[in-house]
C-alpha cells in the first residue's frame, strides 16, 4: 500500500466512521430520507457497503448500473451479483444491449445483397429495477463472503444481494399517502439540456385480517422528465403481500409486483468515432451532419417494459425447533425496444431512415424446499442444521429486426414493416436450468465461539455431466467474553474467519460471442443457432477479520482481509449435427473450443461507526467505510488478446496485471505514436473505494448526508480521441478517475399533529449530486460506457452529464 492509500484510509475514518458494522449486511433504515430521491436499489447501496462499488454505465438516467463486489472475476462476461427480491431471483438478459443494426454487407442465402450499416448504433442497456420503488424497501443484505455465497452454489460467485420489502406486522389498519416533486438540472450547458421536472406518488393500505394475518397493498406512479432533452420515463407499479399464521403448524406468505414502464432516451454512448446527441453537444463542429437539434428531432430510443415479480412461501412447523419451508419465485419480463434514425442524423440520411426493433422475453424461476432444525440445549449450547434442495432456471427469447429505406418515415421505428430494404431477423431462444442440494450445520457455545459448515452440489443439466461441489466453513471467537472483566475499555472483540467456494454460469449465443471474446471460431453459415458459449466461474476465497467496540459499543470498527481466486472457464458447445444436408438439434453435445484463465482478487475492508449522541430527542451518528482491492490475472489463454474492432474498445489482459488494462498507443513529444505497436497504458479498475456519511436526529428533524469515493484508477477519455481527430486510443486519452461525490443531502421533519385520524405527517427536502471533486476532464468520472462486459472496461465515450436533483415531498399516514 502506498502513502496515498494510507492517507485515504485515515481521512475516511477521521471524517466519520459507519452507522452499521457488518461484513455481509447493509440495512437501509425504513425512515431513511434518501429513499425519496433514489431511483433504484443500486443507488441506495452506493457508498454504503465496503467492498461493493456501484457505478453507472453511461450516465443515462434510464440506464443500468454496474455493481461489482470485491473486484472483477472474469475476462469475458460481467461480474454482476445475483439479485433476490422477496425470495424471487431477478432475471437479467445479456441481450438488452444487442446491436440493433448488425448487418455488415454480404448476401442472403438467395444471393440478395445486404446493406452494410454495422457499427452505426450501439445500444446501452436500460435499468433492471425501474419497477421497484426504493421507498418500499425495508432492508438490503449484501453477501460478500464466499463462505456465505456458497449456499447459492452456481449463482453466487459474484456475490448476492437480497432485498426485502416492507411488511405489516401489527393489527393496526393504516392508509399511507406520499408525493414527491422535484427539479433536475444538468451539470453541463447546451442545446441538449434544460431544467426537468420529476414526481412520484404512492398510495397504500395495510392492516390485519384476523389476529394472525397481515396484508400490505400499495402502488406508485413515477414520471421523470429529466434535464436531458428527449430522455424521460413513466413507470407504474402495483404491489401486494400477504402473510398469515393459520395455526401453530402452518404459515404462508405471498408477494406480487405488477409494473409497466415506458422509457425514452436520446443518443449517448455509440461506437467510438460515431456521433450521438451527447457527442454532438460536446463537439458540434466535428459532426456537421449530426447536430443536437437533428438528433433530438430525428432519433428515438423507446423501451416498453412489462414485468411481473412474484414469490410464495409455506412453512410447516413439525415439532419444536423443526420446520419445513417451501419457497418459490418468478420474474417475468416482456420488453420491446424501438430505435429510429431519421434524416436529422447522418445514419438516417445515408439510408433514407433506419429502424430497429428488439424484443426480449425473459422468464426466470426458482424454488426451494428446506428442512431446518434449530434448538438450544442446556441453555449454553445452540445447534442448527438444514437440508435443502433447490432449482433455478430461465427462458430467454430475443427477436431483433432492422431495416432501412422508408417511404413513410413519419411512422418512425414502429413502422419498420414499411421499409424497402429486406428485414433481417435474428432470433435467440435459450433455456437454462440448474439443480442444487446442500447440507448446513452450525454450533454455538454461549456466544463465546461458533462454527458453521456447508456442503453443496449443483448440476447444470445441459452443459456438464458431473455435479460441482461447493464446500464452505466459517467460525468466530468472542475474545471479549473469554477475557471477561479484565478488558473493560473494550466493550466487544470478535475474531472471524472463513473459507468458501461459489460459481457462476452465463450462456452466450454464438452470434453474440464477438462482444465477449476475441478470435471467435468460424462455423458453417446457418449453423450458428446450434452453438452456444458458456462462461463458467468458480471462485475460492479465504477471509479473516475482527470486530471491535469501545465505550459500550458507541465506537465500532470492523476489518476483513480476503484472498479470492477465480477460475474463468469458457467453452463453445455444439448441440447439432448435419443430417441429410441439414443442421438438426441433438440431445448430446460436443466441445468446439475451450479456454482457461484465472484471476485473483486480494483486499481488505474497513468499516467504522461513531454514535456520538444517543439521547431520546437528540441522536447523532457518523459512519465511513473503505475498501482496497488488488486484482491480477494469474493465468491467461493465448486467444484472449486485446484489439480494436468496429468501434468497440477492447481492453488488454496480461499475466501479473489487473483485468481490463487500458490499451493503445504511447505518444511521443510530437503527439504521434512512439511505436507501431500498441501497448498497455494503465489500470482501469479502482484500487480503493469507500463512503462516508452522517445522520442527525434533533427532535422531529432528521438530516442525512452521504458521500461516495473511488480512486487509484484511470479512465479512457475516448471523447478526446475524437476531438483530436484520432481513430485510435492513446496515452494522451488516459486520465485519473479519482473522485469524491456528495451523493445526497436530505432533510425530514416529523410535524406534530394533534388530530386523531392523522397518525404521522412528514415533509422532506432532498438533493442529489450537489458536487463532485475530481481532476477528470470529462463530464463524469463515474462511468463505464461499455461496461456491460469486462472486455471493454474503463471507457468514457458519449456519456451523459451528471444530473442534480432537488425534491420536496410530503407523506401522511391515517
Amino acid at each position: 500500500m502506498n502513502h496515498k492509500q494510507i492517507i485515504a484510509v485515515i481521512c475516511l475514518l477521521l471524517a466519520g466512521p459507519p452507522a452499521r458494522i457488518s461484513a455481509q449486511v447493509a440495512v437501509i433504515d425504513s425512515l431513511c430520507v434518501g429513499k425519496t430521491i433514489a431511483m433504484s436499489p443500486e443507488e441506495l447501496i452506493r457508498g454504503e457497503v465496503s467492498g461493493t462499488r456501484v457505478s453507472s454505465i453511461d450516465g443515462n438516467p434510464n440506464g443500468a448500473f454496474n455493481v461489482n463486489i470485491r473486484g472483477l472475476n472474469t475476462l469475458r462476461g460481467n461480474s454482476q451479483p445475483l439479485w433476490i427480491v422477496d425470495g424471487a431471483v431477478i432475471g437479467s438478459s445479456v441481450h438488452q444491449n444487442l446491436n440493433a443494426f448488425y448487418l455488415n454487407g454480404g448476401s442472403t442465402a438467395k444471393g440478395d445483397a445486404l446493406p452494410d450499416y454495422s457499427g452505426r448504433s450501439y445500444t446501452s442497456p436500460v435499468g433492471n429495477f425501474g419497477w421497484l420503488n426504493p421507498a418500499d424497501i425495508e432492508s438490503i443484505e449484501v453477501i460478500k463472503d464466499m463462505s456465505a455465497a456458497a449456499l447459492y452454489g452456481m449463482s453466487g460467485a459474484n456475490g448476492v444481494i437480497v432485498i426485502k420489502t416492507k411488511r405489516n406486522s401489527s393489527n393496526a389498519h393504516d392508509i399511507h399517502l406520499s408525493s414527491n416533486v422535484g427539479v433536475d438540472f444538468s451539470t453541463q450547458k447546451g442545446d441538449a439540456f434544460e431544467a426537468g421536472i420529476n414526481h412520484i406518488h404512492k398510495a397504500g393500505i395495510n392492516g390485519a385480517a384476523g389476529n394472525n394475518s397481515y396484508y400490505n397493498i400499495s402502488g406508485f406512479l413515477r414520471q421523470n422528465n429529466t434535464a436531458i432533452k428527449g430522455t424521460n420515463s413513466i413507470v407504474g407499479s402495483l404491489a401486494a403481500n400477504f402473510e398469515t399464521m393459520a395455526n401453530k403448524v402452518f404459515m404462508f406468505g405471498l408477494n406480487t409486483n405488477l409494473s409497466y414502464g415506458n422509457y425514452h432516451s436520446t443518443g449517448g454512448t455509440n461506437y467510438i468515432g460515431a456521433p450521438s446527441t451527447m457527442m454532438g453537444s460536446r463537439y458540434p463542429d466535428i459532426f456537421p451532419y449530426d447536430k443536437v437539434t437533428g438528433w433530438l428531432e430525428s432519433y428515438d430510443d423507446e423501451v416498453l417494459d412489462y414485468r411481473i415479480v412474484s414469490s410464495v412461501w409455506l412453512q410447516i412447523n413439525i415439532i419444536r425447533g423443526l420446520h419445513f419451508k417451501v419457497t418459490g419465485g418468478m420474474d417475468y419480463q416482456n420488453q420491446s425496444r424501438y430505435i429510429w434514425f431519421g434524416d436529422g442524423t447522418s445514419f438516417g440520411k445515408d439510408f433514407s431512415g433506419a429502424a430497429g426493433i428488439l424484443n426480449n422475453f425473459l422468464f426466470t424461476y426458482n424454488a426451494k424446499g428446506e428442512l431446518n432444525y434449530n434448538r438450544n440445549f442446556t441453555v449454553k449450547h445452540r445447534f442448527n442444521a438444514s437440508l435443502a434442495f433447490d432449482l433455478k432456471g430461465n427462458m430467454n427469447k430475443t427477436n431483433a429486426m432492422c431495416g432501412t429505406d422508408f417511404d413513410l418515415p413519419f411512422l418512425r421505428g414502429k413502422g419498420l414493416s414499411g421499409s424497402a430494404s429486406q428485414h433481417a431477423i435474428r432470433k435467440f431462444d435459450r433455456n437454462y436450468n440448474q439443480w442444487g442440494a446442500y447440507a448446513h450445520v452450525g454450533y454455538d457455545f454461549d456466544s463465546y465461539a461458533g462454527i458453521r459448515a456447508t456442503a453443496r452440489f449443483d448440476k447444470t443439466g445441459r452443459f456438464e455431466n458431473a455435479p460441482t461441489f461447493f464446500p464452505a466453513a466459517d467460525a468466530y471467537v468472542d475474545i471479549k467474553r473469554l477475557a471477561g472483566a479484565r478488558t473493560q475499555t473494550i466493550s466487544s472483540l470478535r475474531i472471524t474467519g472463513g473459507f468458501g467456494k461459489a460459481g457462476r454460469e452465463t450462456i452466450l449465443p454464438y452470434e453474440w460471442l464477438a462482444n465477449y471474446i476475441s478470435d471467435v471460431p468460424a462455423v458453417d453459415i446457418g449453423a450458428e443457432p446450434y452453438f452456444d458459449g458458456i462462461n463458467r466461474l468458480i471462485s475460492t476465497e479465504y477471509n479473516i477479520g475482527f470486530n471491535i467496540g469501545f465505550i459500550k459499543d458507541r465506537v465500532n470498527f470492523a476489518f476483513k482481509y480476503y484472498d479470492k481466486k477465480t477460475d474463468d472457464n469458457f467453452k463453445i458447445y455444439n448441440f447439432g449435427k448435419v443430417l441429410a444436408d441439414l443442421w438438426v438439434r441433438t440431445a448430446k453435445w460436443s466441445v468446439l473450443e475451450e479456454r482457461y484463465s484465472s484471476i485473483e482478487n486480494k483486499g481488505f475492508e474497513i468499516d467504522a461507526d461513531f454514535r456520538i449522541v444517543g439521547r431520546k430527542h437528540v441522536a447523532w451518528t457518523l459512519w465511513a467505510n473503505a475498501s482496497f482491492n488488488t486484482n491480477s490475472v494469474v493465468s491467461l489463454h493465448e486467444k484472449d488478446a486485446p484489439g480494436l474492432a468496429n468501434g468497440i474498445y477492447i481492453a488488454a489482459n496480461k499475466e501479473g496485471e489487473s483485468v481490463a488494462q487500458a490499451y493503445g498507443y504511447r505518444l511521443n513529444g510530437k503527439g504521434e505514436p512512439a511505436s507501431a505497436d500498441p501497448d498497455i497504458l494503465g489500470n482501469t479498475l479502482p484500487k480503493y473505494a469507500g463512503g462516508l456519511g452522517t445522520t442527525l436526529h434533533l427532535y422531529g428533524l432528521t438530516v442525512d448526508a452521504k458521500f461516495s469515493a473511488a480512486g487509484g484508477f484511470h479512465i479512457i477519455n475516448a471523447n478526446r480521441a475524437v476531438e483530436k481527430g484520432r481513430d485510435y486510443i492513446s496515452s494522451d486519452d488516459l486520465e485519473r478517475g479519482d473522485y469524491l461525490r456528495l451523493d445526497c443531502l436530505c432533510f425530514s421533519y416529523d410535524i406534530p399533529v394533534k388530530v386523531k385520524w392523522i397518525k404521522d405527517f412528514k415533509v422532506n427536502l432532498a438533493a442529489r449530486n450537489l458536487f463532485t471533486i475530481s481532476g477528470y476532464g470529462g463530464w463524469n468520472p463515474d462511468v463505464n460506457c461499455f461496461g456491460v462486459t469486462t472486455r471493454s472496461n474503463g471507457v468514457d465515450y458519449g456519456s451523459f452529464p451528471l444530473i442534480r436533483s432537488v425534491i420536496l415531498g410530503v407523506s401522511l399516514k391515517f
